[in-house]
């Protein structure tokens, strides 16, 4: 029997600064949408930068939705129009001990 122990990691992504990660769930005003996305690692990975789509993502059942899906549905044209795939590499390069 194998005993895995995951640990839950938070990305927040505020709009107006850097991304932050965290073993603690961030606190969000209430007036802000909230959505909650359960990804593996190497899935987020390939989702942040371009090689899985949403669509792939939830069609594969890779990655598991809560919360306002209108937002939801926005977040991949958000993090491409953001220039999001070049901050998150970026962030995982000078981070690397945190990951």
């Amino acid at each position: 029997m194998v005993n895995l122990h995951i640990e839950k990691r938070y990305i927040y992504f505020p709009g107006d600064s850097h991304p932050s990660l965290s073993l603690e769930k961030p606190k969000i005003p209430d007036y802000m949408g909230i959505v909650a996305i359960e990804i593996e690692d190497k899935d987020l990975l390939l989702f942040l930068t371009g090689g899985l789509s949403g669509l792939q993502a939830l069609a594969s059942k890779k990655v598991y939705i809560h919360g306002d899906l209108e937002l939801a549905k926005s977040l991949e044209s958000i993090v491409v129009a953001a220039g999001g795939v070049d901050k998150v590499l970026d962030f995982i390069k000078n981070n690397k001990s945190k990951l």
